[in-house]
């Protein structure tokens, strides 16, 4: 298993500080949202790890396709004179499912494989996952869902990273924070007992990544205390 820090919405201040997760396994970068200058983003990266993949999203897909979207954050990494393993590409919709013609326009585009997201691993959702994971352009699945024992059970995480990982694809569990967030890592506890239970934990094919989304309605932080990433992340990193 390995760690991956999601830098989205992190500040300037915070990220100076990158010497905090310097035992992560690397970075999942989206600029966009953040304020920091370009050589504090060459210094955090430096010290926390290259980016193990980026994230591009929109609300349809004629918007990717059309407005050069896809790709974005990489070409951003490349400026920096970084680059990433792979690109996160998503359509911020109920249906959030891609088919192989998305990948197979996508993946020209972006120049890595993409990594497809799924919010709920059943029915069609499991069913495109699953023809996604056939497709060469495809380099994984991210399970995107709330950092709680529950919410593991409730998507069928186990049986999506089982599937994943056995297709030879890297697997990613991006773990957000409640709203209200009161103590993020006993939330973070909570879903890794359940992820353990997991016959793939050990895979180096698996990432938990840790995120400080919507910081107006959650409460989280990146630095501090029990309820930041920071915290969540202590809690990996002793427990290995």
């Amino acid at each position: 298993m390995k760690l991956l820090i999601d830098v989205n919405q992190i500040s300037q201040e915070e990220a100076e500080q990158g010497e905090r997760f310097k035992d992560a396994h690397g970075v999942w970068f989206l600029k966009n949202n953040s304020q920091v200058r370009d050589d504090t983003w060459k210094a955090f990266i430096k010290k926390v790890g290259v980016p193990v993949i980026t994230e591009d999203g929109a609300f349809d897909r004629a918007e990717l396709a059309s407005t050069g979207r896809v790709g974005e954050a990489r070409r951003q990494l490349l400026d920096l004179g970084l680059d990433c393993k792979f690109c996160m590409v998503y359509v911020e919709r109920p249906d959030i499912r891609f088919y192989d013609a998305d990948l197979n326009i996508y993946k020209p585009e972006a120049g890595k494989p993409i990594i497809v997201l799924c919010r709920n691993y059943a029915g069609e959702n499991k069913a495109a996952i699953k023809q996604n994971l056939k497709n060469k352009n495809c380099g994984g699945v991210v399970f995107e869902l709330k950092a709680t024992g529950a919410w593991v059970n409730q998507i069928d995480l186990r049986r999506g990273i089982r599937d994943v990982i056995t297709a030879g694809k890297r697997c990613f569990v991006l773990l957000t924070p409640q709203h209200p967030s009161i103590n993020y890592r006993k939330d973070i506890a909570g879903a890794i007992r359940q992820i353990k239970r997991s016959p793939h934990w050990g895979s180096d094919k698996l990432y938990i990544v840790l995120c400080a989304y919507e910081l107006e309605n959650t409460g989280i932080t990146f630095l501090g205390g029990p309820n930041s990433v920071e915290g969540a992340y202590q809690y990996i990193r002793d427990m290995k």
